[in-house]
């Protein structure tokens, strides 16, 4: 290699050198204020002609400062959404995406369920629900309720989808699937059946609760509010609130979700020194509704409580354990409301 050579490549070396460093100088320096945006007048119809401002960044100053500017609903309804590139197709029900144009409109958990994409050609069902100045009854289309976590997931992805088509700004969906992974699905109820329960119970309560602020012009439940909220619905049901430390693994899957119904009859011994209390309490042969403890039962009533889709009946009793008594309550009323 020449000397002119040399000299060239010790000076690309310098200068590759010296820009590096500045690289990593801005990554210490203060974020700027980006300047101001003007963009010129143009006609946006959603499909071909798309305003330049459409693919602005999401805002960066505080979502508490500009939240009130979020309408409440669309004025034009578009239910059929692109939903094949993101694999969505065939999993969310137009009415489900009807209903989602409104956000002062509380949707419920099993509207995102897939399993319910052809609810609107079955039969319609009678609900009867119980108040406190009586009992009405509502007609509604026959939703079918997730079952198994696959489902729960599933149906968290497909309201995270449709809220991200129609409200891009709401980041609802995101911190519920960040509080639900936090929790571990919810591992610390014995069940599948009570862990699907109680996910689907705090998904109802976060979105009946962002509707009611919506007609109030009020900011979504932030990620603090809805692990709160958790804990709470958590505490309610009688299970631990704390962070899961890992994964229970339990070697048979077939044991996994199995939960002893029956009162234990073992005595007091040095290894057994505590009496165990059963999380699924029975009366008069029924396991009380952990909806209706929760103030939340949308089964169809039946004479000693409600029975489920499924058929399965439950009583509703209060489940709330009265250590004076050494027993659970088992009054008429509501686990929130017992004294």
């Amino acid at each position: 290699m020449s000397l002119d050579h040399l000299l060239s490549l010790a000076k690309f070396d310098r200068e590759n050198l010296k820009a590096l460093e500045g690289d990593l100088a801005t990554t210490f320096s203060r974020d700027k204020k980006p300047g101001p945006t003007k963009y010129k007048a143009s006609k946006d119809d959603g499909f071909k002609h798309l305003h330049p401002a459409r693919f602005s960044r999401y805002p960066l100053g505080k979502i508490s400062r500009w939240w009130k500017k979020m309408p409440r609903s669309r004025g034009h309804q578009f239910k059929n959404l692109p939903l094949l590139f993101s694999g969505s197709q065939n999993k969310i029900t137009q009415k489900t995406i009807s209903a989602l144009h409104d956000r002062t409109k509380t949707c419920a958990f099993k509207m995102f369920h897939s399993g319910n994409i052809n609810v609107a050609g079955k039969p319609i069902k009678k609900i009867e629900h119980r108040a406190e100045d009586g009992v009405y009854s509502t007609i509604d289309f026959a939703w079918k309720a997730p079952t198994t976590l696959g489902q729960v997931t599933d149906a968290l992805l497909n309201y995270c989808t449709c809220l991200m088509m129609l409200w891009p700004y709401d980041q609802t969906g995101l911190i519920l699937l960040r509080v639900i992974n936090k929790y571990n699905y919810l591992s610390t109820a014995p069940s599948l059946q009570e862990r699907v329960n109680l996910i689907t119970t705090f998904f109802n309560t976060v979105l009946r609760e962002n509707s009611n602020r919506a007609g109030r012009k009020e900011l979504v439940m932030s990620f603090k509010e809805q692990e709160d909220c958790l804990q709470t619905i958590l505490s309610s049901a009688g299970y631990s609130n704390a962070v899961p430390a890992g994964r229970n693994h339990v070697p048979d899957s077939k044991s996994r979700y199995q939960i002893n119904t029956v009162p234990s009859n073992k005595p007091f011994t040095a290894t057994n020194p505590v009496p165990i209390r059963n999380k699924v309490v029975m009366f008069q042969g029924f396991a009380i509704c952990f909806s209706f403890n929760n103030g939340a039962c949308k089964n169809t009533l039946t004479p000693h409580g409600c029975k489920d889709t499924r058929g399965k009946e439950f009583a509703h009793q209060c489940n709330k354990w009265v250590e004076s008594r050494k027993d659970y309550c088992y009054g008429k009323h509501k686990r929130v409301n017992h004294q």
